[in-house]
């Protein structure tokens, strides 16, 4: 209950700079925005928003937030160039060309920066990613008990038993080398007997949409060449990734890279690094945020962000990006660390 009090409260701007401070910088992590009912191959738990959602949550953003883009974020890391009051900075990972259809006009009607991290083999493709398949795979099973690869003995009888398994999976191939995906996902298409997913449209933006988004105020960073998970791959190839993605942004865009996203928000001492030796300044995790303003340069590398979900109502969303989530989290986490009485006297 009183965690409950302490989300509550903190569901306004006032408290939560009490808690965080004014200088708090929130990162909101999104993927896609996507209307009700989109078909098509995609991953429906990568859908952030949809563009009603999504405009309401940029005009809150608008109001209460001091939007800055990523060079103003790179300026404070590099030169101390101070920011404004509860600073936000917007996110995409992927570059899905649905940021350009449905995020970009409603960015645009309230004149407020944001960066895309790209996944550069993906632009101006027909690709489909590997989770994309898999939603694909399973949206499309015949209802049925199989026996998948990884996750064994399944039921798929309806969306929540098909949603748990792919889910399941999904973080089976996660935990695996990625050259075990490919190889997974064919075996799962053959149990299940579905046909390769191919979609009518590309999946991602086009390098012409990406001039055109930057001419309207969205900046393009490296999210590295196709996406791998790079704690999974080895570190030559990890810095391969890292460095062939900045290449290619800064020769489309004509702009140097700064800052990446992490796939899966995932790193180690050696990708951190592996973003060094590429010139970035900062990179962004999964991790929970906001971070208070004087961490910012301190974790430039590995900067938390807030994930945004189409689960998240206005409700959800305002305690998120005011940090009443991670307030929360933490708090319970000190709680459940906490020695009780009883567990000192045992101690003792």
């Amino acid at each position: 209950m009183a965690l409950q009090a302490l989300a509550r409260t903190l569901a306004n701007a006032p408290a939560a700079d009490a808690l965080w401070g004014r200088d708090r910088l929130s990162v909101l992590a999104y993927h896609r925005v996507l209307p009700d009912g989109a078909v098509g191959t995609h991953d429906p738990d990568l859908v952030s928003a949809t563009p009603q959602d999504f405009a309401a949550q940029m005009a809150y953003v608008a109001r209460n937030f001091s939007v800055v883009s990523v060079w103003d974020l790179a300026d404070h890391i590099t030169d101390g160039t101070p920011l404004p009051q509860r600073p936000a900075l917007i996110t995409f990972d992927d570059g899905y060309v649905d940021n350009f259809e449905h995020a970009l006009p409603v960015l645009r009607e309230h004149d407020l920066p944001s960066v895309v991290f790209l996944a550069t083999d993906f632009v101006d493709s027909t690709h489909v990613p590997w989770w994309d398949r898999l939603a694909d795979i399973f949206a499309r099973a015949t209802p049925g008990t199989y026996e998948l690869p990884m996750v064994g003995t399944v039921t798929l009888d309806g969306v929540d038993a098909n949603r748990a398994a792919r889910v399941r999976m999904l973080a089976e191939l996660k935990a695996v080398g990625t050259d075990l995906i490919d190889p997974t996902l064919a075996l799962a298409q053959e149990v299940l007997d579905v046909a390769p997913a191919t979609p009518d449209r590309p999946l991602f933006m086009s390098w012409d949409q990406v001039t055109a988004a930057q001419r309207s105020g969205m900046d393009f960073q490296p999210h590295t060449v196709s996406h791998p998970i790079l704690t999974r791959v080895d570190p030559d190839r990890a810095r391969a990734e890292v460095a062939g993605s900045c290449a290619r942004v800064t020769e489309r865009t004509g702009r140097p890279c700064v800052a990446m996203a992490y796939p899966n928000g995932s790193y180690d001492d050696s990708v951190v690094e592996a973003g060094r030796d590429a010139g970035l300044v900062m990179a962004f995790t999964m991790e929970l945020g906001p971070v208070r303003g004087r961490a910012i340069s301190e974790r430039a590398m590995v900067l938390p962000r807030v994930p945004i979900s189409r689960r998240d109502d206005m409700c959800r969303f305002r305690l998120h990006v005011q940090g009443t989530t991670a307030a929360v989290f933490r708090a319970a986490a000190l709680r459940t660390r906490r020695p009780t009485k009883r567990s000192k006297t045992l101690a003792t």
